[in-house]
């Protein structure tokens, strides 16, 4: 789902960040059917939202500033929405691949996600089929499609953020050589994962439809933003949107091994890789 930024004074860094960003944010489609609709955003004099049957225009407030990863957060968090319209789903998890089948790897911001999936790609038969935003969809569930750019955080200096606009307080550090397939896979399990330097601990879940549903809604919690900001209120999540996540979270819960697992990232990762054995 193409994504362009029709804004004035953008210089060389600027695009260059967006297009960085975007490359974490915005997941690529294994299958070509959600190819649909191209987003852009513009300033304008009022904000609105404006749709034909393959374009979607998001016009901010002229008189409204926001940093440039807010403006990254809106857009792929409106084209999570396109896609929930054909019933494709985007989840905050990473996703990798062995034998055939997915396996997800969730859990909150700073849990230590990236840090697990590093370490299964080190381990033979594992793919990454996607590293921090994951279509999923379909019955039962498929892994169809993900970002494909690794990241980790680090600080950034205050002088660093202010030029670049950016109020997010982490660093975006490409990690490049790792084994990526583009391929649709069934959701065979769901880790859970907590990363910390003490001893392994896994609990086998039967009830995880509620941390999926969570998952869920990260990509589309947008509207806080524009509210802040004072650009408007916009519809982005319903009820009968809302309803339609956690029904697609159970059925994932149904399909899939569900298990939390903390301790080091190595340890857990480990701990994933005998797993998918069973």
């Amino acid at each position: 789902m193409p994504i362009i930024f029709d804004l004035p004074s953008q210089n060389e860094n600027e695009r260059d960040d967006l297009v960085a960003l975007m490359s974490v944010l915005v997941p690529e489609s294994f299958v070509t059917e959600y190819d649909r609709w191209v987003v852009t955003v513009r300033y304008g004099r009022k904000a609105k939202i404006e749709e034909t049957l393959r374009t979607t225009v998001l016009t901010i407030g002229q008189d409204t500033t926001m940093p440039l990863d807010e403006l990254a957060h809106l857009a792929s968090h409106y084209a999570a929405v396109l896609r929930e319209r054909v019933s494709t789903y985007t989840l905050h998890a990473a996703a990798v691949e062995q034998t055939g089948r997915a396996a997800l790897i969730a859990g909150p911001p700073q849990s230590g996600k990236t840090a697990v999936l590093l370490e299964l790609l080190r381990r033979d038969g594992f793919s990454m089929l996607s590293s921090n935003q994951t279509l999923v969809a379909g019955d039962p569930p498929h892994v169809r499609g993900g970002t494909t750019t690794i990241t980790v955080r680090r600080y950034a200096t205050h002088e660093r953020e202010s030029e670049r606009g950016v109020s997010d307080p982490f660093e975006l550090i490409p990690v490049h050589g790792q084994r990526i397939l583009r391929a649709v896979a069934p959701i065979r399990a769901v880790y859970v994962v907590a990363s910390w330097d003490g001893p392994l601990r896994v609990a086998y879940q039967n009830w995880m439809a509620v941390e999926l549903f969570n998952a869920l809604c990260a990509a589309v919690r947008q509207s806080t933003i524009f509210v802040r900001s004072g650009i408007a209120t916009w519809p982005f999540d319903t009820l009968d949107a809302t309803g339609a996540r956690m029904q697609f979270a159970m059925a994932v819960t149904q399909a899939a091994r569900q298990v939390t697992v903390g301790g080091r990232a190595s340890e857990i990762a480990t701990f994933i890789a005998d797993d998918m054995q069973l």
